[in-house]
Parts: C-alpha cells; structure tokens; sequence
C-alpha cells in the first residue's frame, strides 16, 4: 500500500472503532432502563409489596414507568382485597360449622365419628385458610408429602360415600410444598 491509502486505511479503522465505541454507549443508555424494567417486573412477580421502580430518563421512560407503578399498585390493592375477602369468607365459615357440631351430637353413634372427623378436617382448613391470610405476605413453611398416601386415603373416602373408586399402584411420589 502506498503512504496515501495506508493513512486512509489506519483513518478507515480509527473511525470504526470511534463508531463502536459510540455505538456501544448509546445501545447501553438504551438497555439500561428495559433491565430495569425486567428487573421490577421480576421483583413484582415474586412480591407484590416490592418497591416501586424509580422514575427517571427521558419522557419516555418515565412514563412507562410511571404506567409500571401505577400497575404494581393495583395489583397490590387487588392481592390485598382478596386475600381479605378470603380471610372474611374463612371466618364466616366458622358459625355454621359450630351449628353442625351441636347437630351431630343427636346423630347415631356410627355416624358422629365420621361426621366429627369431617367437621374437624373442615375447621383445620379454615384455620389454614386464616392463618394464611394473616401470613400472606411470608411463605409457609413447607412439608414432605407422600401422593400415593393422599391419593389412597381420597379413594378411602369416595367408596365411603358410595362412589366406584379404584387406584392402581405405582412408585412413590414425594414432593416438598406448603
């Protein structure tokens, strides 16, 4: 190459690089506020009650991110109204479950323990449901629960009430949940 095209080559690289380099921090000030955006939207789909996303950059931006808090806020309200409106069905649930007990007392024998039991079973899901409504914003703890275990005891209780039921044996299943 002769001296021209050499300083044309090395002025053709030099203005390259100043491109990329341009071009790097411009995509980056682009990207920026949409990792931002990905990382409440994360934050709020594991915690409604997460911190609002901060409102800053160009026009843009913060009005989507205006229109973002806007929405995490109502679906706090929401979260918030349900849970409240489950917590007051739990408890409403309670008086005529006492009305039953005081009814099964004049059942036959036989029937008192079973009805009891169900009674029982009844009033520990509500008191799950109340406690879980009280603890909403903590996860339970969680417990190993054996399938096959649950699924023959459902299978027990359908042919008690006249239902065909049948279960085929298979390996155990044991998960972790609350």
């Amino acid at each position: 190459l002769d001296p021209l095209q050499q300083r044309i080559l090395v002025w053709f690289i030099a203005l390259i690089v100043a491109v990329f380099a341009a071009a790097y921090i411009f995509a980056r000030r682009l990207a920026t506020p949409l990792a931002s955006f990905a990382r409440a939207a994360e934050r709020l789909g594991r915690d409604p009650r997460a911190p609002p996303l901060e409102v800053s950059g160009s026009s843009e931006i913060i009005v989507a991110a205006r229109a973002f808090n806007d929405m995490q806020q109502r679906l706090r309200r929401y979260v918030d109204d349900r849970t409240a409106m489950v917590g007051a069905i739990a408890h409403d649930l309670r008086t005529p479950l006492t009305r039953l007990r005081f009814r099964i007392e004049s059942a036959p024998e036989e029937l008192r323990g079973k009805m009891g039991s169900d009674l029982d079973e009844m009033e520990a899901m509500i008191s799950a449901t109340l406690s879980f409504v009280r603890d909403a914003q903590q996860a339970g703890p969680t417990t190993r629960l054996e399938l096959s275990s649950l699924l023959e005891s459902l299978v027990d209780e359908m042919s008690e009430t006249g239902k065909a039921a049948s279960l085929e044996r298979a390996d155990k299943v044991v998960i972790e949940g609350d």
